[in-house]
């Protein structure tokens, strides 16, 4: 088989493209995806080991409910954490730009698109955590 044979090979083609894509899906789950999660995981876990007040006051109250809304408490908890985790990725990317900002001269538009990646971003995050189930003991 000849080069002209293989491009007009569908199926060669279509799996030399999957192929390509399953390259390009690995490097960006190992360079980018698992390092996110992992990070996200970390703050997760300072978040539980540090609660702030309102999730201690979540929890105080556990002992005194019916033991049938432990297990919406517990959601309503680890809703929390994910929130509280959010949180503070999006301060720590405001601080990124509030450098960034403080170096360059930004002009109006430039900021309104840069509020909307960062809300893109908080977006993904919860994909992937909800995705990865991040919270599951």
């Amino acid at each position: 088989m000849g080069i002209v044979d293989d491009l007009q090979n569908k199926e060669l083609i279509k799996k030399d493209i999957n192929e390509a894509l399953q390259i390009v899906y690995t490097m960006f789950q190992e360079r980018y995806i698992n390092k996110l999660q992992k990070d996200i995981k970390a703050k997760t876990d300072e978040i539980k080991k540090n609660p702030p007040k309102e999730i201690k006051l979540i929890q105080s109250i556990k002992p005194f409910i019916d033991y049938e809304i432990h297990e919406k408490l517990d959601k309503t908890l680890d809703t929390f954490h994910i929130f509280q985790t959010i949180k503070n990725i999006q301060k720590e990317i405001n601080s990124i730009k509030d450098i960034d900002n403080s170096v360059y001269e930004i002009d109006s538009e430039c900021m309104r698109d840069s509020k909307k990646n960062t809300f893109i971003i908080i977006l993904l995050i919860a994909f992937f955590v909800l995705k990865g189930n991040m919270f599951s003991s």
